[in-house]
Parts: C-alpha cells; structure tokens; sequence
C-alpha cells in the first residue's frame, strides 16, 4: 500500500471527522418511512423531505448533484471519465419500533463515541461513505480515471422502485458499491421471495391477531384479540404464568393476549425470536377458543414452526449460500381468516419457482391457500446474484480490507441479506460495519432495524478509509492501470 497516500487519507478524516458525524446526525433526523404518495413525493413525504435533506448535504460539499424528485431518488456526481464507479444508498428507513433506551429513534445522539439512531447505519452511514469518498478524491488532489456517482435512494426498504426507475433513465456504473451490508465485501446475495397465506376459514371466536410491522423483519411483537369468558380467561392467564414474555390484558370487554420477542432481520432469523409463533403456541394451548379456531392456530403453529422450512418439509442448503430461510414475519386477520405472510431468502441453485410450488402444496394440505389479490399470484421473487471471490475487483476489495484491519483470515461472503447490489450489473455490498463490532448489550438492540442502532464512530472512520483507498483501487483495476 502507498504509505503516502494512507498518510494523506488518515489526516482527511482527522480533519474532517466532526463534519462527518454532523452530516449523518442530519440526514438520519428526518424519519424517512415511506408514507402515502404524493406530487413529487412517490414515497410519501417524509422520504421526499429526507432525500432534499441528503441532496443538500451533498451540495453543500461542492458535489453536483440532481433531485429527480418524481422518481423518488437523487445522484452526486464527479468527473468525466469514460468509465464510473458507483456508491448507492437510501435515505428512507424501516419503522422506528419500540424499546429504545440511548435515545429517541430520529434525534440521533452521541454518547461514549458511538451515535445512535434510526438509520444512522442503514443507511445514512453509506451516504456519507459516499459523499465523502468522492470529496477525499477531490480535496486530496489524487490521479482518478473514472467518473464517480453517489446514487441516493428513496425506496430501498420497500421495494427498490426508485432503483429500478434509476436503471431506466440513468447510465448503470461500471463498479457498483452498495455500502449497505458488512466488511469484508459480499460477493452474492440470495434470492428474496414473499410468500403470502390465508387460511380457508374465518375464526368463530378470535376476533383479531395481528404481528409484525414490516415483512423483513421477525416480528417481536404479536397480539390476539379475544372475547371475555371465565374460562378462557382462566386458559390465558395459565399460559402466560409459564410462558416468558406472554402477557393479558382487559380493554373494552375483551382479552388482549400479547407476545413480546426479539426483532432482527428476517435473513438472520437466528438472532431473533418471533412473538408470532410464542403467541400462536400459547393460543394452541387454550381449549376455550373452540374447536374450529384452534384446527387454524394449530395449521398456523405448523407452518410457522421454524424458520428453515424443515416442518414443511421444505429446507434446502448448499455450499456457497448455507440454508435457506423462510421466515413468517407478518400476520394479520382479513374477513376474520388469518393471513400469513412470509420473508424467504433462497439460495442461488435453488429453483425459486419450485419452492413456491412446494409452499402451495403445504398450505392446501393445512387448511391454507395462497394469498392471491388481482394480478398478485400470491408470491413475488427478487433474483439474487453470485459474484466469484476471484473476480479482480472482489479480490482488490478483500485485500485492502486485509491491510488496513490486519485481518488476514477475512474472505468474501454471501449474504441472506438484499441490497441495491441484486438490481446492478457489477453489483457487491460493501460495509459499513465490521462483524461482531455491536456496541450494545441489550439483546435485540443496536444493530441495524432493531432499537438502538449503532454507529462506532472510531469504526466508521476506519470504515471510510476502506471506501476511499479502495475506490482508488477500483480506478486503477477497471482502468488496467
């Protein structure tokens, strides 16, 4: 490595380390979840508000930079080059939720070095690795080939439209980095796929379930709705008495039976634990429901038993991916019949198409069908990709992580996980954060669409020296320097 160079990059940051971290306080004080769609605003205006508020960061750092403000995204750019690199990020955010204790989830707060708030990590830390990548490139003088692009986007957690219009109307770069994900870089991404359920019978005597706020998410949180008797009172009241995080509760004349879990992202299901399913098994236990109601929760407790599909008859696993997940992350009665709806992350030689056949022939064989609406077919498939850890660019990507961090173990990895990166050609997730690295201790806590997200600041200065010695890296291999 040019130790010069590093030099130069290491007093950049020194330099700019407080307008860095303003910067993200900024952008991640807007809460950015997507609302109802308005003139200029196809995302609702809270994301139109954070993506002006993204823009004008970018702007006042001297980045030219355009606000296509109907197709719910922005893009900074710098230099003519024949070829480009990209860094592609979102303004919007997933639902703040519940259970935050360092601070309120869109007044981002500095304590002990480490900044708190929703998006801070995901995904305005990726934002700013952009921004401030191409500023290094710029204020330092260095020799650079390629035209850079920071593409900001108002629509990732909610289905990539502002991506895919950017794709339509704009040219797609060379070397594309989503800085949505972890160190050292991932080379592939599986298959997202949304299953969708609904039971063939309403309930005779629950009244409501609901779980789950968004579908990538495990849902920590679930509740049911029943109506007042003695005895089912009695049944509830002995479940919660042996069930940890069950509870009951009495408003307006009826029972409120809830299920309190941990959330995490649906592609890592195993850092979580659903409330849906404590509350489908504590509902299974309650004999006063009534026979009908209880065939539905039981079928329920069977298709959501674990969150690998191997009740169901359906797991799968290979060598570059690991097992596929499906996870039932959102539930709800619709005309009194409980719908399911599921989060599946599918491995790249798996057929998508089969596995979707499998999930129907499960569902009819449980009292369930899927969920069709219109022209919605029930179930939905996102493509994954899988990029070779030989590719040059990986293998440069990996090797400058290596030096900088002193990690000389550290591989190219695949991911459950979606970002921009499945929509671009020459497409890898990138940071911003290192494995293991959380600072909070709270299970359930810190880590990106849980409460307390968590920003290291010591971490994301290191982090920003990746992006920039690599992206001159990248400039050199797509370059043929």
């Amino acid at each position: 490595m040019d130790k010069l160079l590093e030099q130069k990059v290491d007093q950049f940051l020194k330099e700019n380390r407080d307008n860095i971290v303003n910067d993200l306080i900024k952008m991640s004080s807007v809460p950015a979840v997507r609302g109802e769609a308005g003139p200029g605003a196809p995302f609702g205006k809270d994301v139109a508000r954070a993506l002006q508020v993204c823009a004008d960061v970018a702007r006042d750092m001297g980045l030219e930079t355009t606000l296509y403000s109907d197709s719910g995204y922005a893009v900074s750019t710098m230099g003519e080059g024949e070829k480009c690199i990209g860094f592609f990020g979102h303004a919007d955010v997933v639902p703040a939720g519940d259970g935050w204790t360092m601070c309120q989830p869109f007044e981002p707060t500095v304590i002990d070095g480490v900044l708190y708030g929703r998006g801070v990590v995901d995904n305005k830390a990726g934002l700013t690795a952009g921004f401030y990548t191409m500023k290094a490139i710029r204020d330092l003088g260095i020799p650079f080939s390629s035209k850079l692009v920071t593409f900001i986007g108002g629509n990732e957690e909610s289905g990539m439209k502002c991506l895919r219009a950017f794709v339509e109307q704009q040219r797609s770069p060379d070397v594309c980095i989503t800085a949505d994900s972890s160190f050292p870089v991932c080379c592939g991404e599986k298959t997202s796929m949304s299953v969708r359920a609904i039971a063939d019978k309403p309930f005779d005597t629950v009244i409501d379930i609901k779980a789950g706020t968004v579908s990538n998410a495990v849902a920590a949180y679930a509740e049911a709705v029943l109506p007042a008797g003695a005895e089912l009172r009695a049944q509830l009241e002995q479940v919660c008495a042996s069930g940890e995080g069950l509870a009951l509760r009495e408003e307006d004349g009826r029972y409120i039976l809830s299920a309190t879990g941990l959330t995490a992202h649906a592609s890592r299901p195993h850092l979580g634990k659903s409330g849906l399913k404590m509350l489908l098994l504590a509902l299974a236990k309650c004999p006063a429901v009534g026979e009908s109601d209880l065939s539905v929760i039981e079928s329920a407790c069977a298709l959501t038993a674990d969150d690998y599909g191997e009740a169901m008859g359906l797991a799968y696993e290979d060598e570059q991916m690991g097992k596929t997940t499906m996870v039932c992350t959102v539930a709800a009665t619709e005309n009194g019949r409980l719908k399911l709806s599921y989060d599946n992350r599918v491995c790249a030689r798996q057929d998508a198409e089969e596995l979707a056949r499998g999930y129907g022939r499960v569902f009819r064989s449980r009292g369930f069908d899927f969920a069709a609406a219109g022209e919605d077919k029930g179930y939905s498939i996102s493509p994954g990709f899988y990029i070779p850890p030989t590719d040059p660019v990986i293998s440069a990507a990996v090797e400058l992580y290596r030096s900088i961090t002193g990690d000389k173990e550290a591989e190219a990895y695949t991911m459950g996980g979606g970002t921009y990166a499945r929509l671009l050609k020459n497409a890898f997730a990138f940071g911003p954060t290192f494995p293991g690295r959380n600072p909070v201790k709270i299970p359930g806590h810190g880590g990106i669409h849980q409460p307390d997200e968590a920003l290291v600041i010591d971490d994301y200065m290191q982090a920003m020296k990746i992006y920039i010695l690599s992206t001159i890296a990248f400039d050199k291999t797509i370059n043929n320097k």
